[in-house]
Parts: structure tokens; C-alpha cells; sequence
């Protein structure tokens, strides 16, 4: 049986090498990796994001949460209206019900200290819903700026005080070029088995890079719209019959420029009565086709929305 103390990076490396559901089932924990981590905290991640009494948008509004309060969630619906078409997942929240997408699920994780730091630094993570980074090393010190949950940041020094009996990490701003202080309990300091590459063994001329099939460099989009000159209050006023035959149409079009997919050119080496070459591997080279570019268009006619307008469209 495998160890029970399985690492995030060993359980990296053996979904890539295909022996993950094994070593789940092994640790009977299959039934559990299917399952969605339970979610118990969220943060509000803008101000006046409303609270209602039925998971759906046009319901009551029975209160409005402040940006970054931390919220217990008690439970999720997951077939309420989408906000998006990939999200329609609701938090259930005191006696109402908050949008998914509007909320950030967060933990709190409180961190023991550790003083001993590699001479270069090493990669904190933050395990609260957010904390104020302080100018100085002390509790009471001018606040920099807020940093929030998952967030990662270079810690150059450990800094005890001992008259308040405080522990700070001192972390650099790359693009203020300054440093800030961030209260040890509040980061976890990030072993570099987790940032190691997953198979360095492996000789750089061995690994395959390549294009992506998805990959389009050049995307143009055009989206454009044009209030045709007839009908009531336009330029050509046809009169009532008029009017309601021609007036109030307009024009839009959508238009779509991007280059070529890449394409799969499988390469192998064969002998004459068509078996490989001993030892001839194959290999797919990703080649971009610059002469696939394609470009899609399309236009509508609607017209200006009324109870008794018709609309019309051509593609």
C-alpha cells in the first residue's frame, strides 16, 4: 500500500504517469477525489454585491455584503440562474443566496513561524481571506496595501520583535522596488519540492515542445452597428404607413480575422516493405499555416424593439 502522506507534487507526477486512479483507490480515496472540496468561506470581492432570497437575479434584494467581508457559507445551489453560461452555482449564505461568481472561496489557515530562510529567499503563499502588509515591522506600523488569499510573494528575511513579541516576513515588491511586512501567521512558506520541475531527470532534448492546436496568435474581432435614416424622428420620415413598413431598423455586424490553425505532420522512418527502422521513433511536428488563415463575418437588420415591430435578419 502507498504512503497516506502523499504530496501534492507526487500526486502531479502520478496523474501524468497514468497510475493515479490506482494509487486513489489504493488510499481508498477515489470516492473522495470525485467529490467538489467542501467550500465554507467566501470573500466579497466588490462592494454592494447583493443578497437574495431565491438563487436567481430578478428576486428580492434582502442585503448588500461590503467588499472584502468573509462570509460562512452554509451550503451551495448549483442549478440556480447563470450569470455566465458556464456558471449557474449558488451560495447559500445566512437566509439568502449570493452569486458564485461574485464571491472568492477562501480559507483560513493560521501558520506557525519559521526563522530560517535560504540566502536567496523563498515563495510565501498567503492562507487568510487577505491581510494588510505594514510599512514597518510592528503591529501598530503605517499599513501598505492589501494582499489577498492564494497570493504568492518573495519573502527575502524573517524579522522577530521581541518588546511585542510579533514575527514578520519581510517581502519585496518588484514593481514598488520596496519592501513590506506581512505577519508570519497569515503565510505559508512554500517548500521548493512543490516549485521543482516535475521530471528533471529528463535531458532537455528529450522533452517535446510544441505549437498548441488552439493557438492563434492574430485574432481580430469587429463589431459594429448602424441606425438605418428611416422612420419616425430619423432623417427620412416616410410618413405613418411608411414608417411602419421601413422605419426603425438597424444594422449590425459581427467580424472575425484570425490566422491559421497549426497543423499535424506525423514524421517516421520506414524500411522499403513498410516496417520502421529499428530504433526510428515518431514524432508530430506542430507546423503553422499561414495560407489557412480564415476570416468569418456575418450581419443583421433588426429593428428598434416595440410590441408590434417585426425583426428581420440575413446572414
Amino acid at each position: 500500500m502507498l504512503n497516506p502522506q502523499i504530496s501534492r507534487r507526487e500526486f502531479l507526477k502520478l496523474a501524468s504517469a497514468g497510475t493515479l486512479a490506482l494509487a486513489l483507490h489504493d488510499l481508498r480515496l477515489d470516492r473522495a477525489a470525485a467529490a467538489p472540496a467542501a467550500i465554507k468561506q467566501g470573500r466579497i470581492t466588490w462592494s454592494g454585491i447583493p443578497l437574495y432570497d431565491f438563487p436567481a437575479f430578478q428576486a428580492n434584494q434582502i442585503h448588500h455584503f461590503g467588499a472584502d467581508k468573509v462570509i460562512e457559507i452554509a451550503g451551495i445551489e448549483e442549478n440556480g440562474d447563470a450569470g455566465n453560461p458556464y456558471n449557474s452555482t449558488w451560495y447559500r449564505v445566512d437566509n439568502g443566496y449570493t452569486y458564485s461568481g461574485w464571491i472568492q472561496p477562501v480559507e483560513t489557515n493560521y501558520q506557525k513561524p519559521v526563522f530560517v530562510l535560504p540566502e536567496k529567499g523563498q515563495v510565501g503563499e498567503i492562507t487568510v481571506p487577505y491581510c494588510d502588509t505594514k510599512k514597518e515591522p510592528y503591529t501598530y506600523a503605517e499599513r501598505g496595501y492589501r494582499i489577498y488569499f492564494g497570493s504568492t510573494h518573495w519573502v527575502k528575511k524573517v524579522v522577530v520583535q521581541r518588546d511585542e513579541k510579533s514575527i514578520w516576513y519581510e517581502i519585496y515588491d518588484f514593481h514598488l522596488k520596496r519592501n513590506y511586512y506581512v505577519a508570519s501567521h497569515d503565510m505559508r512558506l512554500v517548500p521548493d519540492e512543490e516549485l521543482t520541475t516535475l521530471s528533471p531527470e529528463v535531458p532537455d532534448e528529450e522533452k517535446k515542445k510544441s505549437v498548441a492546436e488552439f493557438n492563434f496568435p492574430q485574432y481580430f474581432k469587429l463589431t459594429w452597428i448602424a441606425e438605418l435614416p428611416f422612420g419616425k424622428g430619423r432623417h427620412f420620415n416616410m410618413g405613418s404607413v411608411g414608417n411602419a413598413l421601413v422605419g426603425g431598423w438597424n444594422l449590425t455586424g459581427i467580424h472575425n480575422y484570425r490566422s491559421g490553425s497549426p497543423i499535424s505532420i506525423p514524421l517516421h522512418s520506414q524500411q522499403a516493405d513498410g516496417r520502421r527502422w529499428p530504433g526510428a521513433r515518431l514524432a508530430a511536428r506542430r507546423i503553422r499555416c499561414k495560407e489557412s488563415a480564415w476570416a468569418s463575418s456575418c450581419s443583421t437588420t433588426s429593428r428598434s424593439s416595440t410590441s408590434a415591430d417585426r425583426s428581420r435578419s440575413s446572414r
